[in-house]
């Protein structure tokens, strides 16, 4: 066995009869089980891996052939079946070397009866040129009708390299030319690429079913389908894959044919708040909004409320989605959410009272004092001041001044009012001459006037001077009697008529 060196060419020679040697037989064994339980895709990353072996067992697979090579069935060979090239026959085999670096390739080769400038040669093409990895020649050692181990590792042209070929071929001049090919094996390390995935936004990347925080990297073999799947996290929707996935199919799938950046990109949610209501507003984290009023905001968050009641208004409570009369207040924004601040009118008290004899009309309607009742904030209320009979309103007081009725009062608070009567009083003047007249037993004399509450009743006595006689009231009293009464309802003027008493003279004589 011998090894030779050129640039990165290495030549392995040896030498097999009946079946090679028992190196080459279990190197090959072992290379075809490797690639027939786990082809290039199933080897562990950056290990040689089989890209393809042919041992002739099953005729001329996938070879371009120039003319007619034997399908050997002679001595020599290994296993069953080896190939025989005659003359000017040849083979040749495209192989993609795709995803796999450090090519290395093996193979038996033979010859026999060459002469003058004959040759058998192994060659291999890199996509634009061949170029002659073993030729055997006339005198060769290899010339002796025998196979003969080959191994090479090929330069850089050889990787990735999707138009790489073997071929095989004799240039003779007689039909008893000969050379042989056996078991052909190409190798090469499963070539590494890196997947590097991102994230934007809360979310995680499951790689082959596995969960992966985000960033996260690791390394594929060349031609690898990597199945992603974006997982947004709680509030967060996957919304596409950028860098060298793109679309918004989840899962999906990447070919590890190179190096692969990659970004789950994920949105925040968002949900919207519709606030409503009348007659007050609502400020929203601070910031006053009319009502109806609707905003978006991010999911999860929580947002600051607070019912302000318009002039004369009050918050009573929260509807919809937000319930209670907590205030301010806030909600957590998990879903779209309607809320309604509801507000009721101010309700203030009306008081009336009186002061004397009297009821007041309150927008209309009569009513007994004293009195109260509920009306609504900025309400313009008429009032009326009604005198009982024999009484006269004066004017009002409290929540309410002035003489003017009707009157209005605005309803800006609680309001207690009064309403001041005070009774008529009417004038009784007296006349008369040659006597006077008691007032309620106390004696006057004429003429003479004073004043009364109106109903009252007042007793006259008339109370005739000396040699007077009374003889009956006149004016607003009629009639004799003595004493009488009178009643003030009005201004009354009574004269008390007084006559000379007339005496009797009889003369005799």
């Amino acid at each position: 066995m011998a090894r030779e060196e050129n640039g990165r060419n290495v030549h392995l020679e040896c030498t097999a009869r009946r079946g090679g040697s028992v190196f080459a037989q279990l190197l090959l064994a072992a290379l075809l089980i490797a690639a027939a339980l786990t082809g290039a895709s199933g080897t562990a990353a950056g290990q040689t891996a089989m890209i393809f072996a042919d041992d002739f067992e099953g005729a001329f697979a996938g070879w371009t052939l120039g003319g007619t090579p034997d399908w050997y069935t002679g001595d020599p060979k290994n296993g069953s079946h080896s190939v025989r090239l005659r003359r000017v026959e040849s083979m040749q085999q495209t192989i993609s070397t795709a995803g796999y670096a450090n090519i290395g390739v093996s193979f038996y080769l033979g010859a026999e009866s060459l002469e003058g400038s004959e040759n058998v040669r192994a060659v291999w093409y890199d996509g634009s040129a061949w170029t002659v990895l073993k030729e055997i020649r006339n005198g060769d050692p290899e010339e002796d009708g025998q196979l003969h181990y080959f191994e090479y590792a090929l330069p850089a042209d050889a990787e990735s390299n999707t138009e790489f070929a073997l071929g095989f071929e004799v240039n003779g001049k007689q039909g008893n030319d000969f050379g042989y090919v056996d078991d052909v094996v190409v190798r090469g390390d499963v070539v590494q690429h890196t997947l590097a995935l991102a994230g934007a936004g809360a979310g995680t990347v499951s790689v082959d079913g596995v969960p992966r925080s985000l960033p996260w990297s690791g390394s594929f073999p060349y031609g690898t389908s990597v199945a992603l799947e974006a997982v947004p996290d709680a509030c967060y929707a996957f919304s596409g894959w950028s860098g060298d996935l793109s679309g918004s199919s989840n899962p999906d799938t990447i070919l590890m044919d190179g190096n692969r950046s990659v970004t789950a990109n994920f949105s925040q949610i968002q949900y919207t708040l519709s606030l409503t209501g009348s007659n007050g507003s609502v400020t929203v984290n601070g910031t006053p909004q009319s009502l109806p009023w609707s905003g978006g905001f991010d999911c999860g968050s929580t947002v600051a409320l607070e019912a302000v009641p318009d002039s004369g208004w009050q918050f009573d409570n929260w509807s919809g989605d937000l319930s209670g009369d907590v205030n301010p207040t806030t909600i957590t924004m998990d879903a779209n959410k309607n809320v309604t601040a509801n507000f009721s009118q101010i309700q203030y008290t009306l008081s009336l009272s009186g002061s004397g004899n009297g009821s007041v009309t309150v927008n209309g309607t009569p009513q007994s004092l004293p009195w109260s009742g509920s009306l609504p904030y900025g309400a313009s209320v008429a009032v009326e001041a009604v005198a009982d009979a024999c009484y006269a309103f004066g004017n009002w007081s409290g929540g309410l001044s002035g003489s003017s009725n009707p009157d209005t009062i605005l309803m800006d608070g609680d309001k207690n009012v009064t309403a001041n009567f005070s009774i008529i009083q009417y004038a009784l003047s007296l006349a008369g001459s040659n006597g006077s007249v008691t007032v309620n037993g106390t004696p006057q004399s004429l003429p003479w006037s004073g004043g009364f509450d109106c109903g009252s009743t007042v007793t006259l006595g008339a109370v005739p001077d000396a040699c007077y006689t009374f003889s009956g009231w006149s004016g607003d009293l009629s009639g004799s009697s003595n004493p009488d009464t009178i009643l003030m309802d009005g201004e009354k003027n009574v004269t008390a008529n007084f006559s000379i008493v007339q005496y009797t003279l009889s003369l005799a004589g």
